[in-house]
């Protein structure tokens, strides 16, 4: 098989032309359905282990390649890729877990999984996943370890495989509509489609809400906000009277599970582990390669006054934040049927309820999970101000980066 990422990591590292000759011409021999060993590979080919793992990862990058799990045939004691659910390319079904972490490498997408095996991922998924646009659809996807689909009463639903804290998940994701009724509607379509769900969460992009006066709560472009335990504040569920307004949403507290693995994702910020080591910047980099997606340029993150929109206002210095990668912020997020462009509400959302994001399907979620009985989280990559400098610049980075918290959230999550 021709793998065109090698001509991508010669550009970039003519130093590597002799190591990657060796490693491509090993790699291209090893059949249509290769067991790619690092270790393997470098006794081959006398090419450092290390350097072997770097190409291999970046091919994964590239899409060239992907990680899989390691298995031994016990009739063959072959090390094997599964096929047609489970069975040895021997022919044999009988197929156990090698007995290492260390992963071994094939060929994107030559996994032969029958359409019976993805129809069993689906009656057994336990996590929902919801979208609002074909960019978050996108890079949420990548997120998984594999991908299929599977049909349900004439519809098609994505479903998949996520490494979680011990063992795979098994999800089924579907894009809605935008706005919190469409929402809400496919949440229940999915959760009485799929009766082993017990939790819905919405990933994408929004809004952020800005305080420049307090660095710890400034949410800029590029940010993740996860809704915390005080959930999703509907925002356009309220009493208007003679220009006095009052809302009356009343939020439900997200998955207690969920917000357990994300506290575990929150001590990685606590503890000392370097910002470029946290579990969503590697994510961030193989998703947005795998995408063709680049981090916009910093000096497009203006922000606006919000009484002044001609004004420029300076983020403040903040010693916790690295340049060019993510923070997490933890907080209600507001949501509503409205494309809010208007930065006086947006400040007035902040105050009032502490929210640092604000986006349109939250709550339709959040009123599905709640009514099936289930839970839910919301995860959202924040790509604009809600002000009318508004535009799509940083839609797809934000997009990525929702995806990437939500692969590191899956990888803290008990199967």
């Amino acid at each position: 098989m021709c793998l065109p990422g090698f001509a991508t990591i010669a550009a970039e590292r003519p130093n590597l032309q002799g190591e990657l000759t060796a490693i491509r011409e090993t790699v291209e021999a090893a059949g249509p359905h290769p067991v790619l060993d690092p270790e393997v590979v470098a006794g081959i080919t006398r090419v450092p282990a290390d350097t072997v793992r770097y190409v291999f990862r970046r091919l994964v990058a590239l899409g060239d390649l992907r990680e899989a799990e390691r298995l031994v045939c016990s009739v063959c004691e072959a090390a094997v890729l599964p096929d047609h659910d489970g069975t040895c390319l021997c022919g044999q079904d009988l197929v156990e877990r090698a007995p290492t972490s260390e992963p071994y490498f094939t060929f994107n997408g030559v996994t032969r999984r029958s359409q019976a095996f993805w129809d069993r991922v689906g009656d057994e998924a336990t996590i929902g996943i919801i979208t609002a646009l074909p960019k978050e659809a996108a890079a949420v996807l990548k997120a998984f370890r594999e991908v299929g689909s599977t049909t349900r009463e004439r519809e098609v639903y994505d479903v998949g495989l996520a490494a979680g804290a011990d063992g795979d998940h098994k999800i089924v994701h579907a894009t809605s509509p935008m706005g919190n009724t469409a929402a809400g509607v496919i949440g229940t379509q999915m959760l009485g489609r799929f009766p082993t769900v017990d939790a819905l969460i919405m990933v994408g992009i929004a809004g952020v809400v800005p305080q420049p006066a307090n660095p710890e709560k400034h949410a800029r472009l590029g940010d993740v906000v996860v809704s915390n335990q005080k959930g999703v504040v509907e925002y356009d569920f309220k009493k208007e009277e003679d220009g006095w307004e009052e809302i009356r949403s009343a939020p439900t507290r997200p998955a207690a599970r969920l917000l357990w693995a994300v506290g575990r994702l929150r001590r990685y910020e606590e503890d000392g582990t370097p910002t470029q080591a946290l579990p969503w910047i590697t994510p961030v980099v193989t998703i947005a390669d795998s995408l063709g997606v680049t981090v916009p340029r910093e000096d497009s993150d203006v922000l606006h006054a919000a009484e002044a929109p001609f004004d420029v206002v300076e983020h403040p210095q903040d010693p916790s934040r690295s340049p060019g990668l993510p923070r997490i912020h933890l907080a209600p997020i507001a949501s509503a049927g409205t494309l809010l462009k208007n930065p006086v509400r947006r400040d007035k959302l902040g105050s009032q309820f502490g929210v640092r994001a604000v986006e349109m399907e939250g709550a339709g979620i959040a009123e599905a999970a709640w009514a099936g009985e289930r839970g839910y989280l919301v995860i959202r990559g924040g790509c604009d101000y809600c002000d009318t400098f508004k535009n799509n610049d940083w839609q797809r980075y934000a997009a990525v980066v929702a995806a990437a918290y939500l692969q590191a959230l899956l990888r803290h999550l008990a199967v």
